[in-house]
């Protein structure tokens, strides 16, 4: 004989299931509709600011660029830079600083400017400009927005000579990275 549970129990059961799976899929539409809307932080035009001596301080600039639909508070740029002979991994970063930061609006784009501490001499200039060595800068955007939380984008870019023109970029051996 069959007992018939009551009917109440069974729409508790019934409503409970359909609000557990209405709340997971809000929260789902909710992280999508974030990740579409959110500020990304894209840095990938470097150059340095003007043709320099060995009596001048080098000054890197970097693009960064909001590809994303909110503004991007930039919370600072942490940058290092170094020296290395070419094709070589073996680099001493000698030099970190903080570059300020801003907002950049959607679509938008803001150069980081970044120096080094002091000039570089004649011996290094001419190792720079022969291209037996490369100056490396590599670099972090720290930055949030309108949805709140951490957010970082890094990059890294290697320069030798001839000094102050396009062409001493040498391609990015790590590419930059948004999170």
């Amino acid at each position: 004989m069959w007992v018939k549970p009551p009917i109440g129990i069974l729409a508790l059961i019934a409503t409970s299931a359909v609000f557990v799976l209405g709340f997971f899929q809000w929260q789902t539409q909710k992280q999508q509709f974030a990740d579409d809307e959110r500020a990304w932080v894209s840095a990938d035009t470097f150059g340095i600011a003007k043709p320099f001596t060995a009596q001048d301080r080098i000054t890197f600039i970097a693009e960064i660029k909001n590809t994303g639909k909110t503004p991007a508070f930039i919370d600072g740029v942490d940058y290092s830079v170094a020296s290395s002979a070419p094709n070589s991994s073996d680099r001493n970063w000698f030099f970190s600083a903080i570059a300020d930061g801003g907002t950049i609006a959607p679509g938008n784009t803001q150069h980081i400017w970044m120096r080094e501490p002091a000039p570089l001499g004649d011996a290094v200039f001419r190792l720079l400009e022969s291209q037996q060595i490369v100056h490396h800068v590599r670099g972090t955007v720290r930055y949030h927005d309108a949805f709140g939380g951490n957010k970082i984008t890094t990059f890294y870019v290697g320069f030798s000579g001839p000094l102050g023109d396009d062409k001493s970029l040498i391609p990015s051996e790590e590419p930059s990275i948004m999170k």
